[in-house]
């Protein structure tokens, strides 16, 4: 039995040949396979009562109810849109999310942070030093101080949220098409 790079070479060139081999060989369907024919009819036939759909496109989908030209139910709608506690609820979460991103969306920008101090305060002159010196009488000292912080996050390899959000952007419809039916 041989031993070494050659022979693992041949080993691993056999193995490769009949890995091959089975695959091709998955691949045949057989000597006798014929496609199988299926009626397919010229057109399409409906039986009654149905019938073939006919869009209306040009109708204004927004106030759909306005086509029977009916007042009675023309202000029913109108009552009814007013009313509706769902309508309002979806309204409210809408309100929710667009304030939600526009947290998210204030994170893009750099933040700017200042908190001003003031102090004063009097020492006594009769205090005690606790050194040699005399005090001299009351002292009133003054701290005054307005620190403030920049800060950002610099996105250097493209994973931060505008990354993450473009692919759902680019799905979601226009909210314009979101509420058309209202």
């Amino acid at each position: 039995m041989m031993t070494g790079p050659r022979a693992l070479g041949r080993l691993l060139a056999r193995t490769i040949a009949c890995v091959a081999l089975l695959s091709l060989g998955g691949c045949t369907v057989g000597p006798n396979y014929k496609r199988a024919t299926a009626p397919v009819p010229a057109t399409w036939e409906v039986a009654q009562p149905w019938r073939e759909a006919q869009p209306k496109d040009s109708v204004p989908k927004t106030s759909w109810w306005t086509v029977f030209h009916d007042d009675d139910l023309n202000a029913l709608e109108t009552d009814l849109l007013a009313a509706n506690q769902d309508l309002k609820v979806a309204f409210a979460h809408l309100d929710q999310a667009r304030a939600s991103a526009a947290v998210q969306n204030a994170t893009l920008f750099p933040t700017l942070s200042v908190d001003p101090a003031a102090a004063r305060q009097r020492y006594s002159g009769t205090r005690p030093t606790g050194s040699n010196f005399p005090l001299s009488g009351p002292v009133t000292a003054g701290n005054y101080s307005i620190p403030f912080n920049v800060s950002y996050e610099v996105d250097l390899w493209g994973s931060g949220p505008s990354r993450r959000l473009k692919p759902l952007i680019r799905r979601m419809p226009p909210i314009s098409k979101v509420f058309a039916w209202c």
